[in-house]
């Protein structure tokens, strides 16, 4: 199930960063699959943002499954991207199932990016890479 827009969900670092667009009225996308069930039951199994909305969206770690029903609702929403961005296997998943659905190209940015944990304020603890389509 696909949550976007106006529905609740706070993450850790990602409350900070909502509250952040909320408060400055930055225009941004955001996604979310529950895992688990609909409702109370369901947990949060993968996330991503958008925002502003000439930033690559970036995604947090999530199974092939989730990315299997967030892509294609990412699509619908946000048609062409620039890329992606996330830990390593998401981003390639994401960046292949997009390509896929889109028919365009998908290639590693060179070197790895994690500006968007530290903005948050984690440290990173995993390798996070680019994505650019085209």
């Amino acid at each position: 199930m696909i949550w976007q827009h106006g529905s609740r969900m706070w993450g850790h670092g990602d409350r900070t960063l909502l509250h952040d667009r909320i408060e400055t009225g930055t225009e941004g996308r955001y996604w979310w699959v529950a895992d688990g069930g609909e409702g109370e039951g369901g947990h949060v199994g993968g996330f991503c943002l958008q925002t502003p909305f000439d930033m690559l969206p970036g995604t947090t770690r999530m199974s092939a499954g989730a990315l299997d029903v967030l892509v294609p609702a990412v699509i619908d929403v946000a048609g062409d991207l620039p890329g992606v961005v996330g830990e390593a296997g998401t981003a390639a998943g994401f960046a292949g199932r997009f390509a896929t659905l889109r028919k365009v190209g998908a290639e590693p940015i060179e070197g790895t990016s994690n500006s968007v944990y530290q903005r948050i304020g984690y440290e990173p603890v995993m390798e996070v890479v680019r994505y650019r389509f085209g």
